[in-house]
């Protein structure tokens, strides 16, 4: 970054440290470590390290770089296992692993980063759907969010080659997210009681100066002043969206369509007036809640529609974008829609807060599948097809986990779940992308050969469910468990 980029740089560590210095320290996050966790999770840990090095090992076999490109997944997945296996506070994890991803982007140069972004994107995704199912009752999108928003961000003006202003807007969200981590940690003692949203309002206007104050004096970027007013705009839309998840009791259809209606105009008007990075200063206001929820459902799907960009952009050869009247792109996008569905079948039937043996073989079955699926997208349909699939996993993954409770009356912790099921298969996508030049000079054989193993992998899959599901034994009726989550201890 330049001189004036490189003060964003000092503020965000600044706040970061500062804050993580006063967790562990004042609020004794320490404490709470339980180096115990590994004796359940380090056997499934090294069989997901395996998988995950035959993966890559597979992939350095097309473009040699990829033994590397492993490194950086397994890298990130053993670190974020290693935070919430201590049972170190989620706003402590999430501090360290955004620090180390800003680390990773100011070390790595330019010119070699798509390629660490991509796997690091992959392994801590793979890392996050894979704890939340092994331990539900602490599952959390607070460490999850900011790190994916930065290297969202990072990878989209790497891919966008936005010449001179790219460090300019990098240095944009750094602030934006510089600031969420402020107001997080300042807020605490404010919110207690507002049932007017009185004390919401004036922390989000307060931010959006402060936002403007870092565009304008600190980054020297008046011409971007106007994405001030999205930050205060984000701020807003993150308190709303945390006070419209209620308890199981008070779910009304209502809500339901004004969550819908809230993500989807603030999506349609910020990319529309601003273009992509309103959508990104939009998923690093909603790092700014203590509480994991629909705020976080919605920053990610923000970002990962941003990561669904670069895809495109990278590897799709119409310029026009993605044509859906394309006959395997239609099939790619509902088959999409169908894989999230489906993600929202398991999460339900599953029961996993009472079967631990069942949770323990979801959390690797899910990862195994996405690892299958985005490999055998890349390697059998190519890349128009596979930005499609994207597009729609991604979109109904959304509107499943805004609006959970309404569609299954299910506890929603269950269901914030539903937006880890794109990242891990977009992050896996990007990481897979070797397979897509092998596929396009594959020959009838190769491909049949790819159906099989694909076809073993998801019987695979549908087995475990199945057993998982109670198999021939689950009961027909009376049996309410089978649907809820029993809400007992």
């Amino acid at each position: 970054m330049g001189a004036n980029e490189n003060s964003s740089l000092y503020l965000f560590f600044g706040v970061a440290g500062f804050s993580l210095i006063w967790r562990i320290v004042r609020d004794k996050d320490w404490k709470n470590f339980q180096p115990a966790n590994f004796q359940t999770s380090g056997i499934f840990i090294g069989i997901m390290s395996l998988i995950s090095i035959a993966f890559f090992a597979a992939l350095n076999t097309f473009k040699s770089d990829y033994l590397l490109g492993g490194a950086y997944f397994l890298g990130s997945f053993l670190l974020g296992f290693l935070l919430s296996e201590l049972n170190l506070a989620a706003f402590s994890r999430s501090l360290i692993l955004l620090m180390a991803s800003v680390c990773l982007t100011q070390l790595v140069p330019h010119d070699h980063l798509l390629m660490p972004l991509s796997c690091t994107i992959a392994g801590l995704s793979v890392w996050k759907i894979s704890s939340n199912l092994l331990r539900s009752d602490s599952a959390t999108l607070l460490d999850f969010l900011p790190p994916v928003v930065w290297l969202s961000s990072a990878m989209w003006w790497l891919v966008a080659n936005a010449g001179s202003t790219s460090d300019t807007c990098l240095a944009m969200v750094l602030g934006v997210l510089s600031m969420s981590i402020f107001l997080r940690w300042a807020q605490m003692p404010l919110l207690w009681e507002d049932p007017v949203y009185l004390k919401r309002i004036m922390l989000s206007l307060t931010g959006a100066l402060m936002v403007l104050v870092i565009f304008t004096k600190l980054i020297l970027a008046a011409n971007f002043a106007k994405l001030a007013g999205v930050v205060g705009v984000g701020y807003l839309a993150a308190f709303l969206l945390d006070t419209l998840e209620k308890s199981k009791s008070e779910v009304k259809v209502q809500d339901s369509l004004t969550k819908l209606v809230l993500v989807g105009a603030l999506t349609l008007l910020g990319s529309r007036l601003f273009g992509t990075e309103a959508l990104l200063i939009l998923s690093a206001a909603a790092v700014i809640l203590a509480r994991s929820g629909l705020a976080q459902v919605a920053g990610l799907f923000w970002a990962l529609r941003v990561l669904q960009q670069c895809y495109t952009e990278q590897f799709n050869s119409n310029v026009t974008g993605i044509n859906i009247n394309h006959e395997y792109v239609g099939a790619a996008l509902y088959f999409g829609m169908a894989a999230a569905v489906a993600f929202a079948i398991v999460l339900r039937d599953s029961r996993l807060s009472s079967i631990n043996v069942g949770s323990k073989l979801i959390a690797a079955v899910v990862p195994l599948t996405a690892f299958a699926t985005a490999a055998g997208s890349s390697y059998l349909i190519h890349a128009e097809p596979t930005a499609s699939f994207l597009v729609g996993v991604t979109v109904a993954a959304a509107i499943i986990g805004l609006s959970g409770q309404e569609i299954f009356g299910a506890e929603f912790s269950q269901y914030q779940n539903m937006i880890l099921c794109p990242a891990v298969i977009s992050g896996l996508a990007l990481a897979a992308s070797p397979l897509l030049e092998l596929g396009n000079s594959a020959t009838t054989h190769d491909r049949l050969v790819a159906v099989a193993c694909l076809t073993g992998v998801m019987l695979l899959a549908s087995i475990v469910c199945f057993f998982i599901g109670g198999g021939y034994g689950k009961k027909s009726s009376g049996d309410s468990s089978a649907v809820t989550p029993s809400t007992s201890g």
